[in-house]
């Protein structure tokens, strides 16, 4: 059995670990072309991805997660600003305000970002 990508007839190519972009599977499944075996793995694992980031696998409620918003007209997602709210956030058109003394601090123009428990 032949495989890899060809423009005629077929040419051996190496195989493609993941991450792979949506244009490297493109062109695996282009016209003329032999996908390997790898090509359907990493189709699968880039779908599988789409889903969960959007909350739509099989073993997920429909819902993104926590502080997240799915549109149902196109499957983008958004940050949801009511969930955000009291925990220190601020989501203003598109910025995410962070206030600071709840994990992060502004020292010399510079954000610091604070690793476990603060005293006092």
């Amino acid at each position: 059995m032949k495989t890899g990508k060809s423009s005629k007839t077929a040419q051996p190519r190496a195989e493609t670990p993941m991450p792979v972009s949506a244009e490297d599977l493109k062109d695996a499944f282009g016209a003329k072309k032999i996908p390997l075996a790898s090509d359907f793995a990493n189709l699968i694992e880039m779908a599988d991805k789409g889903c969960r980031a959007v909350g739509l696998a099989s073993d997920q409620d429909g819902s993104p997660g926590a502080g997240l918003i799915r549109s149902h007209v196109d499957d983008t997602l958004s940050v949801n600003a009511e969930a955000l709210a009291g925990a220190g956030l601020d989501a203003k058109l598109d910025a995410l305000q962070v206030s600071a003394g709840k994990g992060l601090d502004i020292i010399e123009n510079k954000v610091i970002v604070k690793i476990g428990k603060t005293p006092g």
